[in-house]
């Protein structure tokens, strides 16, 4: 069981505020610490590694675009001069 303090913590998550962190902890959004005296709290890697696990993956594939192919095709320019009659 390894113990992690806030900075490591911070600098695991990409959480950069401390009070973001807190506010994240008192909502329930973030594993509560454990306490090892009256100023000192830690975290267990592995629930932070579960938190990390638990977060929704992002998927950058494109949505509702439609292939190239199937596109709408560019308004058709007159091939006539400007000023001839269609």
């Amino acid at each position: 069981m390894k113990l992690l303090n806030t900075k490591a913590v911070m600098e695991l998550t990409s959480i950069r505020c401390r009070s973001s962190l807190w506010r994240a902890v008192k909502s329930g959004k973030f594993p509560a610490p454990k306490r090892l005296g009256a100023n000192r709290n830690c975290w267990e890697l592995a629930e932070i590694e579960a938190w990390a696990d638990a977060l929704p993956r992002r998927d950058y594939a494109p949505k509702g675009r439609k292939p190239p192919a199937a596109r709408a095709s560019a308004p058709q320019l007159n091939p006539k001069p400007w000023g001839q009659a269609q």
